[in-house]
């Protein structure tokens, strides 16, 4: 999306910055500011592999989809696993 600018190619903080100023110069007075980082904590994982087996057929594809969910991930220097 045109207004996402966390962990992408070619995009700073310093463009966030910006694309904000300009959207204040055209009257928007709102900003939303979303952190994902627990998002895939909260969903039945079963239900969603179920979902993609239905529109994914390679096998492979949700096996490496199964193990991401499960991965773990470094904060702070140290590694956290998610369950």
């Amino acid at each position: 999306m045109d207004g996402s600018f966390g962990y992408r190619p070619n995009r700073r903080a310093k463009d966030a910055i910006q694309k904000v100023k300009a959207y204040a110069e055209q009257s928007y007075t709102f900003a939303v500011v979303l952190d994902l980082s627990k998002y895939f904590d909260t969903l039945n994982h079963v239900i969603l592999i179920n979902f993609l087996r239905k529109n994914v057929k390679d096998e492979h594809i949700i096996q490496l989809i199964k193990r991401y969910l499960k991965s773990g991930v470094m904060e702070n220097g140290a590694v956290a696993f998610m369950i």
